[in-house]
């Protein structure tokens, strides 16, 4: 059986509904990077993550730089359990079904 993975880069979340995980680890993101448990976030559809990134911190009363939202970036990356999961995707049509 042949296995292919798939990266899908959804700014506008058009393309699939991940039911909460993005904002789980950006919340322990945040958390990791700020020192400060991410309460809120601010809108995310049809922005950048470091518009996202910003703007949160904002509601949490910080000012950030570049150099915060690397940290943040690279962050996401190496969260616990994060490296050795996988996630299976089944790729549908916007009627709901397969091509």
């Amino acid at each position: 059986m042949t296995v292919f993975r798939v990266v899908l880069w959804d700014i506008d979340h058009t393309l699939v509904d991940m039911r909460g995980i993005g904002r789980e680890l950006s919340g322990q993101a945040f958390e990791r990077v700020t020192g400060m448990p991410m309460r809120q976030q601010a809108k995310i559809d049809g922005i950048t993550e470091s518009v996202i990134f910003r703007e949160t911190a904002k509601l949490h009363g910080l000012a950030t730089g570049r150099e915060d939202f690397e940290r943040f970036a690279g962050a996401t990356c190496v969260l616990p359990g994060l490296r050795d999961t996988a996630l299976l995707v089944e790729i549908v049509n916007n009627k709901g079904q397969r091509p």
